[in-house]
């Protein structure tokens, strides 16, 4: 290769990757890291003088919180430091230098491009990619992989190995009014100012507005009419005797939840960390349950535990658009602590009188057990020949524009005094709201509507205020999640099921006005499942929803004929993807490294909702079992072996049996009272049955169809309940029953989907 030719080929090939780079890899810029600088920090000292300073002159919140803050100042003061935005964590000082040096040979060969040149800076370009190798090997080697406990983490973790082809996550770019917006302080402004003013652009019914000077009283005689109010009396006719009130706190109570605080959670800026706050209890405990009973007494949530500042999570769509974004709230650790004190109480309280069909943010609870219910209802319908009509209802910031002073008036229609309506109500009012971009923070604005995000009260809070929907529901069923809300109907025919479906539409629509949310009919779809002669749209009145063929509800992908293939697809790529970036830094992990990464993030995937999808078609499980292959080659590093020797070399049992672990302990929970009460409405026992363990024990109707009767949940739990060996169906407690079943590998299934299917013959 002659010198020209060497030239004219490395300055080609040197111009493309270098505009390519400029095309990619645009610099960012720095982050500022606020942290407590604990280096010197003596905690025998801190506590002494944290002792002394808490005196009998503290007596309240503010001067409690000053005092602790400013103690901690002088032993663990606040620093930044100033994080480079292009750094990796494997970024070694030896691999530093190894740069610069090719860095500088590379710039010599540009200068004078000689072969002697160009073998230097090869020579060092080759070093380089060795030390990286190490460097990479080293830093996966020290990695606690337990640490990494959700995809952010392992993304944040993993991706710094990958070419960096995509616009990082903590850049945000609007646009507004033509206008491209790129600097930070401007669109924390934008953003903070279109979060807490979301209100004005929903166009909502004019509420009338109530001030501190206003009595509680006030906002009870102004709602008393309303027929959410009426109802919820009517239905649970609160006496004086069984009024809640909020009870003090003990000292115990206060320890326990500070002690259980997650040191993993995100905090306010210059907060006082959550490992100072359980080193130090003793010193403090006392005086924080006098001060906190003192705020319990006088109706006050302190005005320095209101403030928020808020994070804008990306949720879909365009990235420049505001209304894409999301507010998620961060508190004060000790505003989670409060918090939390009063959510003992107010949730023991409702325990009783929520509904069984309100699934969302209550323990023991989930979106899989509202799915069960709604989806198993459709099957069984379906497998007596009926027809099937569903909403899927979208509400319009439903957290956002919940009114204050309607909960007030829900809250004491169900029991609550005054004096603990007056708590609510000053937790509630004059809350602020910063939204922190990059840097940058913006400004702090009031919140009138709505309940924090990201706080512990807000979803209790919610609950609350949604759970008189079902008292007004008549011919149709409501699955409800949170703010996702869908309506379905089951009947013999689709004339039945729209006026149904028609007569408890307008039953929520009436509702949803006066409570002061807004339906957005564009986001509204609808679907039919039976087959036959159906509607094209629903219309009821002026309301017109198109229909769907398919709709994602709850995060799983529903299709009118139920074979949740689509959903099957949809977590089959999505598992691919971090397959294939695991593939390309396996060499760097070990054997255990890559068989914890693959169960947290690769057969995880399929552990969201699976008996929703479980018995799925051959295809569909095909898809799922080449998955669940390739992570096994990935992490035994063979090629060589079949399938089922990969399973048996590796002693996992497949993602199809998993999920009968899975099925299987739902059942156990049923049967020993462990399950939320929703589950009885979707298994039903046999009656008279004297050994629930043994016999079959489930009552079911006779299968007259495959895809809804031999595939119901109900029919499959009894069949594979009977096969269970009785030393599993005995265990004395769950984590016993989990730890036996997880050994139960060689499970023979008798669904369709593990029995041998032979073209033109069927199943055998």
């Amino acid at each position: 290769m002659n010198s020209c030719a060497l030239e004219t080929g490395i300055s080609d090939h040197h111009k493309m990757i270098m505009s390519i780079f400029r095309a990619t890899f645009a610099k960012g810029e720095s982050k500022i890291y606020c942290y407590r600088d604990l280096k010197n920090f003596d905690k025998k000292e801190f506590e002494k003088k944290l002792a002394t300073q808490l005196d009998e002159n503290i007596k309240t919140f503010d001067n409690f919180f000053d005092t602790f803050q400013n103690t901690l100042d002088d032993f663990a003061p606040s620093k930044k430091k100033v994080l480079r935005y292009n750094s990796q964590p494997f970024l070694t000082k030896k691999l530093r230098k190894a740069i610069m040096t090719r860095s500088r040979l590379r710039n010599k060969f540009n200068a004078n491009r000689s072969r002697k040149n160009w073998n230097l800076y090869k020579k060092q370009r080759n070093v380089c990619v060795k030390i990286l190798r190490q460097s990479k090997k080293n830093y996966y080697e020290n990695i606690d992989v337990k640490q990494i406990s959700d995809s952010k983490k392992f993304w944040k973790t993993i991706r710094p190995s990958f070419s960096n082809k995509t616009k990082t996550a903590n850049t945000i770019i609007l646009s507004e009014k033509d206008d491209i917006i790129k600097e930070e302080k401007i669109i924390a402004k934008t953003l903070n100012n279109h979060f807490t003013d979301i209100t004005k652009s929903l166009k909502l019914k004019k509420v009338k507005s109530f001030d501190n000077k206003n009595k509680i009283n006030d906002i009870i005689d102004y709602f008393q009419d309303r027929n959410s109010i009426s109802k919820i009396k009517e239905t649970f006719n609160p006496s004086q005797n069984s009024m809640f009130e909020f009870s003090l706190f003990k000292k115990e109570d206060i320890v326990f939840t500070i002690s259980n605080l997650p040191q993993n959670k995100a905090t306010i800026s210059n907060d006082i960390p959550v490992t100072i706050l359980k080193d130090s209890l003793q010193i403090y405990s006392g005086k924080l349950t006098e001060i906190l009973n003192n705020c319990l007494e006088h109706q006050i949530f302190p005005d320095v535990l209101k403030k928020a500042e808020i994070t804008p999570v990306f949720k879909k769509g365009n990235l420049t658009e505001k209304e894409n974004y999301r507010p998620i709230s961060t508190l004060s650790n000790f505003s989670k602590v409060f918090e939390r004190l009063l959510y003992n109480q107010i949730e023991a309280f409702f325990e009783d009188k929520f509904s069984k069909f309100l699934t969302g943010f209550r323990k023991n609870h989930s979106t899989q057990h509202a799915l069960l219910k709604m989806i198993e209802t459709w099957k069984e319908s379906l497998n007596k020949g009926n027809k099937v009509g569903v909403l899927f209802m979208d509400l319009s910031k439903a957290f956002d524009t919940l009114d204050h002073n309607l909960l007030i008036s829900k809250l004491n229609a169900y029991g609550f005094n005054l004096n603990s309506l007056g708590m609510i109500r000053n937790y509630l009012s004059n809350r602020f709201q910063c939204t922190k971009v990059g840097n940058t923070k913006s400004s702090w604005r009031k919140i009138k509507t709505g309940v924090p995000q990201g706080s512990i009260l807000g979803p209790l809070f919610f609950n609350i205020f949604i759970n008189d929907i079902f008292l007004f529901l008549e011919t149709s069923n409501l699955c409800n999640y949170a703010d996702d809300n869908t309506l379905y109907s089951c009947e013999k025919n689709f004339d039945i099921v729209n006026e149904k479906l028609k007569t408890d539409f307008k039953t929520l629509q009436i509702w949803y006005r006066d409570n002061y949310l807004i339906l957005n009919p564009d986001k509204c779809h609808y679907m039919t499942l039976g087959g036959g002669q159906a509607y094209e749209n629903f219309t009821c009145e002026d309301t017109i929803i198109e229909k769907s063929q398919e709709e994602k509800i709850l995060g799983v992908l529903i299709d009118d004929k139920l074979s949740f293939k689509a959903h099957i697809t949809n977590i089959c790529n999505k598992a691919n993807q971090k397959l294939n970036a695991l593939f390309r830094v396996s060499n760097s992990m070990t054997v255990n490294q890559r068989n914890l990464l693959v169960n947290s993030f690769i057969n995880s995937n399929f552990n969201y909702c699976p008996l929703i999808w479980m018995f799925c078609d051959h295809g569909s499980n095909n898809k799922i079992n080449r998955i669940q292959e390739r992570a096994m080659r990935l992490t035994l590093n063979n090629y060589d072996v079949s399938f089922k020797e990969l399973l048996a070399l590796s002693n996992e049992p497949s993602t199809h049996q998993r999920c009968i672990n899975f099925l299987m302990i739902e059942v156990y929970k049923f049967l020993n009272g462990l399950s939320p009460p929703i589950m009885s409405e979707i298994l039903f026992l046999r009656q008279n049955v004297y050994n629930l363990r043994t016999f079959n024990i489930f009552s079911s109707d006779i299968p007259n169809s495959n895809r809804y009767g031999l595939n119901s949940l109900p029919y499959r739990a009894s069949q594979l309940w009977n096969i269970l060996p009785t030393y599993i169906k005995n265990s004395p407690s769950l984590s016993c029953f989990k730890a036996r079943i997880k050994k139960n590998i060689c499970m023979n299934c008798p669904c369709l989907t593990c029995r041998t299917y032979i073209p033109s013959l069927g199943y055998i």
